[in-house]
């Protein structure tokens, strides 16, 4: 599998799939509530020194990511 830094470009507002099952979703969304909100999730410094250092996305927009990998779920239970 290639790293968090693609080597070459890719479309940014391309779609893509991803199939998990229940206890792996379950793992990522623990994970993301963990890392956003848990009791060892990074301070403000913490956040900033991830994203200049890491290139990781700021805290809400992957609490929003979190969000819709939810309410999907949600939404495909209730099929």
């Amino acid at each position: 599998m290639s790293s968090s830094t693609p080597a070459k470009k890719y479309d940014p507002d391309r779609l893509v799939s991803v199939t998990l099952t229940v206890k792996e979703w379950h793992e990522l969304t623990s994970a993301i509530d963990e890392l956003t909100m848990g009791d060892y999730a990074p301070n403000k410094d913490g956040w900033r020194w991830m994203q200049e250092v890491m290139g990781v996305a700021d805290r809400q927009t992957i609490m929003n990511l979190s969000d819709k990998i939810l309410r999907t779920c949600d939404q495909e239970s209730k099929e």
